[in-house]
């Protein structure tokens, strides 16, 4: 290869994945998405916002991306928009992990091949030999592999290096295998093989020295001891800021900014779906849909955290970041999810792209709170009926000891007055350190001290 035209593949690219996009792909009919043709970005303007999943994709030096996301985002397609752009123009392996090998063909046939088939301008990349080298779960593309492997088979998860590689729906993947390769849901790791996204991350370790790699993963949260919300705290935990077609500031809408009235729901539930509207954090501006798919156009991504890893990028994104949903949509889905615990988890994972928060309390144990004396669980005892006069005029504080452990963090919450006396508060565990934290404001703790035999970065 020359030099002329090895700089010239180097420009290629170097292309924004929207601009070669637009310019390139094409979504027929045969692709399930609710706006075939000519691909756009304004369908998925979120995603290519300044600071955003695709932007970070085409930067060199961001090495791992990781979205937290609700649905109908379309970011599967995209992310097939991201890899193709990159087959084309630099190429080389590639491997996407679903949950399964069924996943894995029935998304291939679904969606990545009859994109690149139907798009002319890159039907150059297509195989000569389509019989032995277009399969459901290998493709060659512009003379480089792609791979499509089922987080259900261990085997082949630790074969060959990668260069990108595209983990979808990771919190359905296997946490652990056990010696024989079968599924293993046991919570203790060291007899075990790692799981399947650790596993497919270490493929990609030859490229990574050499700053080559990048790593895509994404899905709905389950919990906070999920795959991706651990990842996701590994990153800069970005957050959309919306542009208001009102007042013109930027602003996160969070699900508090949503309003629907929930006493109208229960005789009208139409007419209260119809009226429900999110509303401006800045200026209290009722926005239409109009107006939030306006301020998804003028929005952007910033970074909330200092990233405990600086290659990574990681995003919480919310259902309504996308033009694909309503207001109606979403006060529907709040309303049907108010009839059970996991309707309303459920809406927080798809819609609110958050993991459901474990805190286990231990203290409900009759005999364990029967020796702690006359006040209720959660009470500051300093101040109940039974010893206000004994404790009147001491200072107290709430003081919580942490033994912080590789998955979860045993916690003991006490006030302690003047004079050594103590009372339980709160006993138990928690899943992580942002459970932790809701716990210490809810208490009022005015100190914590943990112990750092694991997790020493997450504990300084």
């Amino acid at each position: 290869m020359s030099l002329a035209w090895a700089t010239a593949l180097r420009a290629r690219a170097r292309l924004a994945t929207a601009e070669w996009a637009e310019e390139n792909v094409y979504l027929s009919q045969r692709v399930p998405t609710p706006q075939p043709g000519q691909w756009r970005r304004s369908s998925v303007a979120a995603l290519c916002a300044p600071g955003g999943p695709l932007e970070a994709l085409d930067d060199p030096l961001c090495e791992t991306v990781v979205v937290m996301k609700g649905s109908q985002l379309a970011l599967t397609t995209s992310a097939y928009v991201w890899l193709a752009k990159e087959q084309a123009t630099d190429p080389g392996s590639a491997l996407i992990v679903m949950n399964s090998t069924q996943d894995a063909r029935d998304k291939s046939s679904e969606t990545w091949r009859p994109m690149i088939e139907d798009s002319q301008r890159i039907a150059w990349a297509l195989p000569h030999d389509r019989k032995r080298e277009w399969t459901k779960l290998y493709q060659l593309v512009n003379h480089s592999p792609v791979y499509w492997i089922g987080a259900n088979s261990p085997g082949r998860l630790g074969a060959k290096p990668i260069r990108r590689l595209i983990l979808d729906e990771v919190d359905k993947y296997p946490a652990q295998f056990g010696a024989s390769g079968r599924r293993n849901r046991a919570t203790t790791l060291s007899a075990s093989e790692a799981g399947a996204a650790a596993l497919a991350r270490q493929r990609t370790k030859a490229f990574r020295q050499s700053g080559l790699a990048k790593i895509l993963e994404f899905s709905t949260p389950t919990d906070d001891r999920g795959e991706i919300h651990k990842e996701y705290l590994i990153g800069d935990q970005r957050q959309f800021w919306f542009s208001c077609p009102h007042c013109k500031r930027h602003a996160v809408l969070d699900w508090k900014h949503f309003v629907i009235d929930m006493t109208l729901a229960k005789t009208d539930p139409a007419k209260a779906v119809g009226a429900a509207h999110f509303r401006c954090p800045n200026c209290k501006a009722a926005w239409t849909d109009a107006d939030r798919y306006h301020g998804i156009d003028g929005g952007e991504w910033r970074p909330t955290v200092k990233p405990q890893d600086p290659k990574c990028r990681s995003y919480r994104a919310p259902s309504w970041v996308s033009k694909f949903v309503t207001h109606n949509y979403l006060a529907a889905q709040w309303i049907r999810a108010q009839k059970s615990r996991s309707g309303l988890q459920d809406f927080l994972n798809s819609e609110s792209a958050e993991p459901f928060v474990h805190i286990e309390n231990a203290i409900k144990d009759g005999l364990i709170a029967s020796l702690e004396g006359e006040y209720s669980e959660g009470e500051l005892f300093a101040s109940s009926d039974a010893y206000r006069s004994e404790y009147a005029g001491k200072d107290s504080a709430v003081i919580a000891g942490v033994d912080v452990q590789k998955g979860y963090l045993v916690t003991t919450f006490r006030q302690w007055t003047a004079g050594g006396d103590s009372g339980l508060l709160w006993h138990g565990t928690v899943s992580g350190f942002k459970a932790l934290d809701r716990l210490a404001e809810q208490y009022q703790a005015q100190f914590i001290f943990m112990d750092r035999r694991y997790r020493q970065r997450e504990v300084d």
